[in-house]
């Protein structure tokens, strides 16, 4: 089974909307860094809404052994670019990443990506959720930034739009 390595937005939004336990059934293991978690533990100490990934039993931290310069340059925060790095060495790895720079930087070190969305229609696709749109409304609710265009093709990607 591929090794899915979680940046923050992912893991917050789907603890936000109730729904960590598909990460769990879908994924088995999610991977963080200890830059992940520092995220998630700042985001905790300023009052976000956001779960302490070190209790949960489905979760491995991890880190990347070196740090490549042109992730560094590339301007985005700790935690997207020791995501990118730790999915850079190891071997079947999805990175799971929503800001579009980090995805095209890990897409342009040839590092395979998914997200939040991504999730979803996989969680339907496999019989975990019977339908995307009512959890994209719950996202939207929670400030997931979500074009209209993009909600249309989610749907349409998930059979319930045509």
């Amino acid at each position: 089974m591929s090794d899915y390595i979680f940046n923050t937005s992912p893991i917050q939004y789907f603890h936000q909307i109730g729904r960590l336990d598909l990460l769990s059934v879908l994924l088995g293991r999610v991977i963080v860094t200890t830059a992940v978690v520092q995220e998630i533990a700042l985001g905790m100490e300023l009052g976000s809404d956001l779960p302490d990934v070190k209790k949960l039993d489905f979760v491995e931290i991890r880190d990347p052994t070196k740090y490549l310069n042109p992730i560094l340059k590339s301007g985005l925060g700790a935690g997207e670019i020791s995501v990118i790095a730790l999915a850079l060495e190891t071997v079947d790895s999805t990175a799971v990443l929503d800001d579009r720079l980090a995805r095209s930087t890990a897409v342009s070190f040839g590092v395979p990506i998914t997200g939040t969305l991504g999730l979803l229609l996989d969680a339907k696709n496999h019989g975990f959720i019977r339908a995307v749109e009512p959890v994209l409304d719950e996202l939207i609710a929670k400030r997931f930034r979500l074009s209209s265009t993009t909600r249309n093709a989610i749907l349409r990607l998930s059979g319930e739009k045509a």
